[in-house]
């Protein structure tokens, strides 16, 4: 469990110490005074050291106890010596090995305060100035936050830090420049022209993973900035949004793990390129349209951008069913970076109201040490953030003696003027806020959609098929035609040719057949040659090798009769034996054969 940092800073010691021992009275044990007297010495209260070397006193103890029993039962002895120091010695060793595993076993990390935190606050105070700092998990926080707060007569500067998280993903491509309509179209087709499709892809889930392990980042944002709200901490203007619309990501997080199949997904057609080799070729198109866009998803983008692609390459059936749940997926992985900017932008606020505070009493309580603590604030943030930068200058808005130097090297390091860099961080915010709204409408949008419409429009096979000579394909109900484009599947996956090709060649033979002036009008649809007797024709035609399912499935319908009376003959004989046998236990052998023979 990681542990935020809860920092006070007291005027006076005695109330520091009061707070401590009510702190640890409370059981919040890992706690830390640091005091700097006027002569600028450094004085250290860390209770954790009295109670290490007690744990460890008493390991050592335990320890030789247990050596010391063990050499008298076991008679153990050093053979240069006597018994009685035998023992002594044994007692001693086992004394030592229980203080290096005490040592080993309580460590400082885990029990007492960081000595880096204690080394840079000692750095960071001002002359007659007391820090407190506590760590312990952020949920825990409130409460010894509050006590703090009440504490004496002139409350201390109460400051709580989050943990710095890592982000599981890792590294994300940001998103790209918006595109008007037009021009996400010529994307697009450019997009279609670079990919390159692999012939043998490594089978793998990693994006499903993915999905999993971006729900679990955005709920673990929401319940840091719902821990801030509750310490009454500022929020970062994306914070409401993803606060309120949590639930939105869980659904479509689930939608995703319970439509997008493993099998399903492991045929999909990968990438051979970067930057998502590997990956299916669909779910670049998805992160492309949700990242040109805006993260507004609509119906016709989708339509727009698809048949654009499809313009110089066409998707095959199984990826077009996938583009919502790819489409659910883009727009999780951008709302998790979102809630990833969020949460660093909530820690930075909390560190830029740090250092206000501490430039801030330097200035006002000795006005010598301001420019230490600005050294010290270069020092720890050598590549400040424009965030960061500007909730800082907004803290020392009234104080100009500490804003001037501030401000000044903020533009030294960004080599820009500071209204400027205001202006660029305005323009951030409000992008992200317009980004993540559009994000949850698209979410939302996806659930309403109708999809088997919109696949039908986009599929070239579904075309293609419409194409029927008899008219009978358009007049079906979806599931039949769903089934015939199935079969299409299966038939390109025998023959390892395109799908679209596939249905060619039975719009090709159904025409033929039209030619020929059949009396027999079933030769005349498309179904005939993928579900029915000329599929063995289409099959020879594509040079298609039948799943050995299929070839078992084609023998039992060509021989229904058989298949039929053979059932129901074994059928019978089981049944008549369960009656017949219990009954002709303990006859004779001749009424055993005059049974059977009538049976």
């Amino acid at each position: 469990m990681e542990a935020g940092i809860l920092i006070g800073y007291f005027a006076e010691r005695d109330e520091a110490r009061r707070a401590l021992r009510e702190l640890q009275r409370r059981g919040l044990r890992r706690a830390a005074l640091v005091h700097k007297t006027a002569d600028g010495e450094v004085h250290i209260r860390d209770p954790f050291l009295w109670r290490r070397a007690l744990e460890a006193t008493l390991t050592a103890i335990l320890f030789g106890g247990v050596a010391g029993v063990a050499s008298l039962v076991l008679h153990w002895r050093v053979p240069i010596l006597s018994e009685s120091l035998s023992t002594l010695v044994l007692i001693f060793a086992g004394g030592l090995i229980g203080i290096l595993f005490g040592g080993v076993w309580i460590r400082r990390s885990m029990y007492g305060v960081e000595g880096r935190l204690l080394e840079d606050h000692a750095r960071w105070l001002v002359s007659e100035e007391t820090v407190l700092i506590l760590q312990a998990p952020i949920e825990t926080l409130r409460f010894p936050a509050a006590v703090l707060r009440e504490s004496g007569g002139k409350p201390p500067a109460v400051f709580v830090l989050h943990p710095e998280r890592e982000n599981p993903i890792g590294d994300v491509r940001s998103p790209g420049a918006p595109l008007s309509p037009a021009q996400v179209q010529e994307h697009a087709q450019r997009l279609a022209m670079d990919h390159e499709v692999d012939p043998r892809p490594r089978r793998n889930a990693e994006l499903l993973r993915r999905v999993e392990n971006a729900h679990q980042w955005v709920h673990q944002v929401c319940l840091d900035l719902s821990e801030a709200s509750r310490l009454e901490q500022g929020a970062p203007p994306t914070a409401e949004w993803i606060l309120d619309n949590e639930y939105v990501v869980e659904s479509n997080a689930r939608d995703v793990q319970l439509n997008l199949p493993r099998r399903f997904y492991q045929e999909l057609p990968a990438l051979a390129n970067e930057p998502y080799r590997g990956l299916p070729r669909i779910y670049d198109l998805a992160k492309e349209l949700v990242s040109y866009a805006e993260l507004r998803v609509d119906r016709e983008n989708i339509l727009a951008f698809i048949e654009s692609y499809q313009s110089v390459r066409t998707l095959t059936i199984g990826e077009l069913w996938a583009v919502p749940q790819m489409l659910r997926i883009a727009l999780i992985e951008s709302i998790r970076d979102i809630a990833a900017s969020a949460l660093t932008e909530l820690r930075e606020g909390e560190i830029a109201d740090f250092w206000a505070n501490r430039l801030i009493t330097a200035n006002r309580r000795d006005p010598k040490q301001l420019f230490s603590i600005l050294a010290e604030l270069a020092a720890t943030q050598p590549g400040p953030s424009p965030y960061f930068a500007t909730q800082l200058v907004d803290h020392l808005y009234d104080e100009d003696a500490a804003r001037v130097p501030v401000q000044s090297w903020l533009e030294r390091t960004y080599r820009k003027s500071l209204s400027e860099l205001n202006l660029r961080e305005q323009n951030r915010q409000t992008k992200n806020r317009i980004s993540i709204g559009n994000a949850f409408t698209s979410l939302r949008q996806l659930a309403l959609l109708d999809w088997r419409g919109v696949f039908e429009r986009l599929s070239r096979v579904e075309r293609l098929l419409r194409f029927d000579p008899s008219g009978v394909y358009s007049k079906m109900d979806f599931d039949t035609r769903d089934r015939y484009r199935r079969t299409i599947e299966e038939l390109a996956r025998g023959s390892g040719q395109a799908e679209d090709q596939v249905a060619q060649r039975a719009i090709e033979l159904a025409t033929r057949a039209a030619s020929k002036a059949t009396e027999d009008d079933r030769w005349l649809h498309v179904g005939t040659y993928l579900m029915g007797e000329g599929r063995r024709e289409l099959a020879q035609l594509l040079r298609c090798h039948e799943p050995p399912r299929f070839r078992v499935l084609q023998w039992i319908y060509h021989h229904h009769s058989a298949v039929y009376f053979l059932g129901l003959s074994l059928f019978s004989a089981v049944f008549l034996s369960l009656i017949v046998l219990p009954g002709l236990r303990g006859q004779t052998p001749g009424i055993r054969l005059v049974i059977g023979y009538f049976c």
